[in-house]
């Protein structure tokens, strides 16, 4: 907490001291707030730097907004739009990029929000990228986003994706965003994954040949057809293998990623708040010779990084084929070292 606290500090004196030379002086907009009486002196450059808040009180329409923003291609500041009106934030549409290493790029508690709309957004430089508290938004609709990072060291973004409308969700290509990025490991995201497109055809809701993202939780069991995952990197959802004839997991040498950020992977009718049901289960059998898996990298929960490894039967991995620090070192092997993990409700 201290140390946190001293980070933000460095890093608001860092910016205040540089942020603003970053434009010229005619695209410097000083006012925090952006307001009725002020939107008129809004510069009309391609870049600007503000710290810029938007809110209920602004009194503003999406047209003005719009109209006002219609040049704006990148932003370097802050950006935060809370408790307003507006259903989508497409006056932000000519928007590519934004710089904001210390400050957060926070939308939130917007109640009448269903979607960003930010298409042509490509880049988020922050240390905290926030989209929570949006009671109807259902959709991020930013199809274009490549980067969700900070630049200033020491720093690591944090992501928040949190108590939006129940059915809230993102696509496979916003969620690797955020997945594949190694420096992102404070996650508070709850968020199903939207349904995949139908001319996808390496987006998968069961295991098939050729499919590399499973959208939903694999089962190894009897008879299982390997040939079907062996093309699988991401799964979002949980792995179990059971009552299976396999003797290792070779057939996952080329899965990356085990995702689980709450929806898809929690049970049908269980609240998506149980951090229980958000930790994703990896279950092995107890004859399975070796749990290695070449190539994962991660596996991230909502409940940061979490990760809680049981056998199906109740055996203990430290009594078994491989010793428990064997185990984690097989699965682990190429994953951030600080990220917990656990074998049958105990640390190695």
């Amino acid at each position: 907490m201290v140390f946190t606290l001293f980070l933000l500090l460095f890093l608001l004196l860092k910016t205040n001291c540089s942020t603003f030379q970053d434009c010229e002086s005619e695209c410097i907009f000083e006012p925090v707030k952006l307001i009725s009486t002020n939107i008129g002196s809004f510069p009309k450059c391609a870049k600007v730097c503000s710290f810029l808040k938007i809110d209920h009180s602004s009194n503003l329409t999406h047209e003005q907004l719009t109209e006002a923003f219609k040049n704006l291609e990148t932003l370097v500041g802050g950006l935060e739009i809370v408790n307003a009106t507006f259903t989508d934030v497409k006056f932000l549409n000519s928007l590519t990029r934004i710089e904001a290493n210390t400050s957060p790029v926070r939308i939130s508690n917007n109640e009448k929000m269903i979607e960003l709309g930010m298409v042509n957004l490509t880049t988020v430089i922050t240390y905290n990228f926030a989209v929570s508290g949006n009671k109807e938004m259902t959709v991020l609709n930013l199809p274009k986003l490549q980067i969700v990072d900070c630049q200033l060291s020491p720093c690591k973004p944090v992501i928040s994706m949190w108590n939006n409308n129940q059915n809230f969700c993102m696509t496979t290509e916003e969620m690797k965003v955020f997945l594949l990025n190694n420096r992102i490991e404070q996650f508070y995201v709850n968020s199903k994954v939207c349904e995949p497109a139908g001319d996808n055809m390496k987006t998968c809701k069961m295991p098939e040949v050729g499919c590399e993202e499973l959208v939903g939780n694999l089962e190894i069991g009897p008879n299982f057809d390997t040939k079907t995952v062996n093309s699988l990197k991401i799964i979002y959802g949980s792995l179990l293998v059971r009552n299976s004839t396999l003797d290792d997991l070779s057939c996952l040498g080329n899965l990356t990623h085990i995702a689980q950020f709450g929806g898809n992977g929690t049970k049908a009718n269980s609240p998506l708040l149980d951090y229980k049901l958000l930790v994703p289960v990896v279950k092995i059998q107890k004859d399975m010779k070796s749990i290695k898996m070449a190539n994962l990298k991660r596996i991230v929960t909502s409940v940061w990084n979490a990760v809680n490894i049981r056998d199906e039967n109740d055996w203990e991995l430290e009594n078994g084929n491989e010793t428990c620090a064997a185990n984690q070192y097989a699965l682990f092997q190429k994953t951030p070292q600080n990220a917990p993990r656990s074998f049958d409700g105990l640390s190695c």
